[in-house]
C-alpha cells in the first residue's frame, strides 16, 4: 500500500492520465468528444500525446513512437487497460530505482560531511531511515487536502533538515549550507529515474 502510493505519485510528474471515470460525467453522460482527456507521455527526451479527437502525434525517435502507438493509441477500453499496466509496471520497476537513489544519497551525504570521517555505511543506513520517513509523509500528503499538501512537503523538508542536525551535530547555518548543496542534486536525479521508469514501463 505504502509504495503503491509512493510510486503513484512519482508517476503523475511524467504522465498524465485520464481518470476510470474520465469519460463521464457525474451523472453518467458520455463527455463530448472535445472533452475527452489527453494522454501525455513524457520521456524527458520527448513526448508521446494521444487524444481520441486529435489522434496519436510523438516527437520521440520512431522505434519509440512506433511502440507507444500500437500499445496506447487504441480503443477507449483497450486504452485504460493498457495505462493501468502502465502504472502496474511502475510500482513493479521503481524499487529497482530506490537501490540506486538511496546509496546515491548516502554517497551526497558522505560528500558534503567529508570531514568527519565517517564510514559510507554510517551515511546508508541514515538515508534509509530518512527515506522512509519521507515516504511515510508523502503517503500522508498524498490522504491530506490540496491545501495541506504544501504544508505537510514543507514538514517533511524541515525534518530532512533536523534530521541531520541531530545526528551529524554541526551548527544550523552548516547544516542549512549541507541540506542545500545536496537538494537540488538529489532532486535532478530522482527526476531522472522517474523518467526513466516510466520509459521502461511504457515500452517494456
Amino acid at each position: 500500500m505504502t509504495t503503491s502510493s509512493i510510486v503513484c505519485l512519482l508517476l503523475q510528474q511524467a504522465i498524465s492520465m485520464p481518470s476510470p471515470t474520465s469519460d463521464q460525467d457525474a451523472g453518467g453522460a458520455q463527455q463530448p468528444p472535445d472533452k475527452e482527456p489527453p494522454v501525455q507521455i513524457d520521456l524527458g527526451i520527448g513526448k508521446a500525446h494521444l487524444r481520441q479527437k486529435d489522434g496519436f502525434e510523438c516527437d520521440l525517435n520512431e522505434w519509440m513512437c512506433e511502440r507507444l502507438k500500437r500499445r496506447y493509441a487504441t480503443a477507449p477500453e483497450r486504452q485504460a487497460l493498457e495505462l493501468r499496466a502502465l502504472r502496474d509496471r511502475f510500482v513493479a520497476f521503481w524499487p529497482y530505482a530506490m537501490f540506486l537513489l538511496v546509496p546515491l544519497f548516502a554517497a551526497l551525504l558522505q560528500l558534503v560531511y567529508l570531514r568527519r570521517r565517517l564510514r559510507y555505511a554510517e551515511h546508508l543506513v541514515f538515508a534509509l531511515h530518512l527515506h522512509a520517513f519521507w515516504f511515510a509523509g508523502l503517503v500522508i500528503a498524498a490522504l491530506t487536502p490540496d491545501a495541506l499538501t504544501g504544508l505537510v512537503t514543507l514538514l517533511l523538508l524541515a525534518y530532512g533538515v533536523v534530521a541531520m542536525r541531530h545526528v551529524y551535530g554541526g551548527r544550523w547555518r552548516a547544516t542549512l549550507l549541507r541540506a542545500a548543496l545536496i537538494s537540488p542534486l538529489y532532486l535532478a536525479a530522482m527526476a531522472v529515474m522517474v523518467v526513466a521508469v516510466v520509459g521502461a514501463a511504457a515500452l517494456a
